[in-house]
């Protein structure tokens, strides 16, 4: 018996090349091939009564393939040392990311029933998993990066639900239509947080409107952060899409997507600290200019015609024409992806600093405030990108 459960395990899982391992596989390819004009065949309603029918017998046919082929992967996975043991081993198995796709695309047909919930069926194009090498290495990043991939996606659960709870707060009495009920918070949450902005609902008082800025900010905030060069020349990276969160203890700083290869990266892995600095839009050619003289013996401060004023908590380099400075100490720095190439710095605010003039009134909100970064939205009609633009927000009205 435990050899005709390896020889089914090695054969499910690809591990032997003969002919009956490949045309076993390729016969499952194919059924979830298939898969697909079932279902677009099933959605005509016209359709003739005797092509539905034959469309109904082979999904039969197809799910009890797909659920013999779940049976036999748990029951063989125990050849796996892995996953040995009976009941814990088939459970581990049972729970990794492609079995618990297998069990999503084969549960609607005998479990659920019709309706809605046969949409889970969608499931069925993602078995492609196991055969497409390059997915296969993603569900690897996943399975062995899963923690920090909670971290971050913890993190953005977290600023949605706010955004939208917020929004709900301030704006159901104004527009009791518009956001009748949490549901619809989240959705304006959602497509406000990507830059999505259909325009079908939108803030008209002057809380939701802060509310609105604060939700675009979290993502969308363009800054510079300075550090030390190892040579203890000034440098300066340009940044944006990161997010800031705090409560009654700290403030955090989380800046997404740093790539791994820059001065910035190093200097911060090194001293194990860095700055935050938000300068007005009439500074970005000033900005833009330092990425073009960013050599290791160059003075970035000098190329964007910066002033330098050191941190008073930190060792880093502070610009002056900034209209607020936050001066971090690293916490913790995750490589979401494991290939190197980006990371997610968070960093402990230490510090603050803001100008009195954007301190006490609504001048970060307008044309020497935040500047915003708009990523090129898709012609929705032609498909094209469109350029990417930097903007500022303005105050409309006064409430």
């Amino acid at each position: 018996m435990d050899n005709i459960k390896r020889a089914v395990y090695n054969t499910l899982q690809f591990n032997h090349h003969s002919k009956l391992t490949w045309g076993i596989n390729i016969f499952i390819i194919l059924l979830i091939l298939l898969s697909v004009p079932v279902d677009v065949i099933e959605s005509l309603g016209d359709a003739d009564p005797q092509v539905q029918r034959a469309v109904l017998h082979l999904d039969l046919f197809m799910s009890a393939v797909f659920a013999l082929e779940y049976v036999l992967r748990l029951w063989s996975c125990t050849a796996d040392p892995q996953y040995a043991h009976p009941i814990k081993g088939r459970l581990k198995y049972a729970l990794t990311p492609l079995m618990i796709i297998d069990l999503l695309a084969v549960s609607p047909f005998f479990i659920l029933g019709a309706g809605y919930l046969r949409a889970l069926r969608v499931f069925r194009i993602l078995m492609l998993m196991r055969y497409t090498d390059a997915i296969q290495l993603m569900n690897t990043v996943v399975t062995q990066k899963k923690s920090e991939l909670m971290i971050c996606g913890a993190f953005i659960l977290m600023l949605w639900v706010w955004s939208a709870f917020m929004i709900f707060r301030v704006e159901h009495a104004a527009q009791p239509q518009v956001f009748a009920n949490i549901l619809d918070a989240l959705w304006w949450s959602a497509e406000t947080f990507t830059t999505l902005g259909y325009g079908d609902k939108y803030p008209v008082t002057l809380f939701g409107r802060m509310v609105a800025v604060i939700t675009v900010a979290m993502g969308l905030v363009l800054f510079a952060i300075t550090t030390w060069k190892e040579n203890r020349k000034p440098n300066i990276c340009f940044h944006s899409w990161s997010c800031f969160h705090g409560d009654k203890t700290a403030f955090f700083a989380v800046m997404g997507g740093l790539h791994q290869h820059t001065h910035t990266y190093a200097n911060i892995l090194r001293d194990r600290c860095f700055a935050l600095n938000f300068l007005p839009v009439s500074r970005y050619d000033d900005l833009v200019s330092t990425i073009h003289h960013n050599q290791t013996e160059e003075d970035e401060f000098a190329a964007g015609h910066f002033t330098l004023q050191p941190a008073r908590t930190i060792d880093a380099p502070l610009i002056t024409e900034s209209f607020l400075n936050l001066e971090c100490t690293l916490t913790q720095v995750q490589d979401l992806s494991g290939a190197g190439i980006t990371a997610m710095v968070i960093g402990q605010v230490q510090h603050a600093w803001v100008d009195s003039a954007y301190a006490q009134n609504y001048r970060r909100f307008e044309q020497d405030g935040f500047m915003m970064l708009l990523p090129g939205p898709q012609n929705l009609v032609n498909g094209q990108p469109q350029q990417t633009a930097i903007a500022t927000l303005s105050v409309e009205r006064l409430d």
